[in-house]
């Protein structure tokens, strides 16, 4: 199965539409720790910690576009 691809042109409409869209990023710690640069309204996952991303998947609502960069 092939994940769907989401171009930035397009989140950046849905986002301006206030789509139901989740934007999850997860960079590694120490990129997102350097970085200074976030989307606005996104949440942060270590994608190293396997209990945050479980609990992330058990809460998330399937009926809403979830975007991890």
């Amino acid at each position: 199965m092939e994940t769907p691809r989401t171009e930035i042109e397009e989140l950046k409409r849905m986002l301006g539409k206030n789509e139901k869209v989740l934007v999850v990023d997860v960079r590694q710690p120490a990129s997102y720790a350097e970085s200074d640069k976030m989307i606005a309204g996104a949440i942060y996952i270590d994608p190293g910690n396997d209990e945050a991303l479980n609990e992330f998947a058990k809460q998330h609502n399937t009926d809403e576009r979830i975007v991890f960069y």
